[in-house]
């Protein structure tokens, strides 16, 4: 049903040079809604604009008070009667007011209310002009769920087609930066898990590390000890080596001393095999004098018999020296006998020291050859005892990185920890954002 048009209104403050008031009034009548009312709040009149805003018929609402249009709780306040006493005495009100339509549904209307004096200058009438903002209302209330989502972390939500321009580009623009921020944060989101993984297989590796750094240190620790211990003995062994060294040095010199000892007394007995020849051929012209001695004595004895008594002197003196020859020989032949069993020893005591002499002259050979290898080794040993100092030293040095990367190898893991943390922080943040993408919902255009 359509509303009847309200009577014109007496608009007295337009100067006629600026427009005339009936065009301005036509104007205001077809693009605004008008309604009057007395100075009490009762309904005088509405235009078509009104009517079809509030979904009212102009007969149903003459006559009857304006809290017919406000909520109940509203209507019996001390503010809204408040609102009227001030209007009645002609204070003007503009501002963005909720009104209940016929239907029960609730409007928003930008509004005017002025008070307009009549011919005794008494403010009995108001008259308001309104525009219908429900649309542009909804939008910015849709616009405020969807910053109040955004607050939230609701990254999801998008604001619906408004049919209104400006409000549309500020939810096209609203809508694409919360589209650019969810991709951000779902990129940021994958990133934060690829780096929970990594940090986590870090900080299992750190942890591996650090128990085997630990455990290397620990090894490192004894071998530096037993690799001390093993410098210390073949310090020990090398000095060992040296006096073993000196004393077989010291040996070949004593049997090289002993083999010229031999050597004189295998000249020694040589002599004496020389000498007892001698004395043999010396005793052998003896027993052939006393062989001699003895026929010239039996030769001496025959003639002093025939000489009778003057030879018997003669015979007992030939008697007496063949005596002699005979113990001559006699004592030859044991000299002989003797000489001839020295001669036997001294040439097998001669092959003994000449044996002697081999053998000495073998052992001064094989104490030398010792004595070579005893320097051998002793230089060798030397040459062991400045490479396991050098090897010691470089253990030492081993050691003291070995314990500077443990060290470090827990500040890693401490640091790594603290990441993992972190790590953990943000993605427990970032959960409370909600980035899944929604577009089973299309926009909408607000009705």
């Amino acid at each position: 049903m359509k509303c009847q048009k309200a009577k014109p209104l007496p608009f007295t403050f337009f100067k006629k040079d600026v427009l005339p008031p009936d065009p301005l009034i036509k104007m205001i009548d077809q693009t605004q809604a008008v309604i009057r009312f007395d100075a009490n709040g009762t309904i005088i009149s509405a235009n078509d604009n009104f009517c079809k805003a509030l979904e009212y018929p102009l007969s149903e609402i003459q006559g009857k008070h304006h809290r017919i249009f406000v909520d109940p709780d509203y209507a019996n306040s001390a503010e809204y009667r408040d609102f009227w006493d001030r209007l009645a005495q002609g204070e003007p009100f503009t501002d963005r007011y909720q009104r209940r339509c016929k239907s029960g549904r609730m409007i928003w209307i930008q509004a005017t209310y002025a008070g307009v004096r009549d011919a005794t200058g008494q403010f009995s009438t108001v008259i308001k002009v309104a525009t219908d903002v429900t649309q542009r209302n909804d939008a910015f209330v849709e616009i405020a769920k969807g910053l109040d989502a955004l607050s939230l972390g609701n990254l999801t939500y998008r604001l619906p087609h408004f049919g209104l321009e400006d409000v549309d580009a500020i939810g096209t623009a609203y809508n694409q930066a919360s589209g650019r921020l969810a991709d951000i944060l779902r990129n940021v989101s994958q990133i934060a898990q690829q780096v929970r993984t990594i940090t986590g297989d870090l900080e299992n590796a750190s942890s591996e590390l650090s128990t085997r750094t630990t455990a290397q240190a620990a090894t490192l620790e004894q071998t530096a000890a037993a690799l001390e211990e093993l410098t210390a003995t073949v310090r020990s062994s090398t000095k060992s080596l040296t006096d073993a060294e000196d004393l077989a040095t010291q040996t070949v010199a004593g049997a090289r001393k002993s083999d010229a000892v031999v050597q004189r007394a295998i000249d020694a007995m040589s002599q004496i095999a020389h000498s007892s020849g001698e004395i043999s051929k010396i005793i052998a012209v003896i027993d052939d004098i006393a062989f001699q001695t003895n026929l010239l004595a039996l030769n001496a004895g025959v003639e002093a018999a025939r000489a009778g008594d003057a030879g018997r002197g003669f015979a007992v003196v030939a008697s007496e020296v063949r005596g002699l020859a005979h113990r001559a020989q006699d004592a030859a032949g044991e000299i002989k006998s003797l000489i001839s069993r020295s001669a036997t020893q001294v040439s097998a005591g001669v092959d003994q020291v000449n044996n002697t002499g081999d053998e000495l002259k073998s052992i001064v050979k094989s104490i030398g050859t010792i004595s070579d290898t005893m320097g051998a080794i002793s230089e060798s040993a030397r040459q062991q005892s400045i490479a396991l100092d050098e090897l010691n030293i470089g253990v030492g040095h081993l050691d003291v990185v070995t314990q500077q990367n443990a060290g470090m190898v827990d500040q890693m893991a401490q640091s790594n920890t603290s990441l993992v943390g972190n790590v953990g922080a943000l993605i427990d943040q970032m959960s409370r954002l909600d980035a899944t993408e929604n577009r089973a919902a299309p926009l909408r255009r607000a009705g």
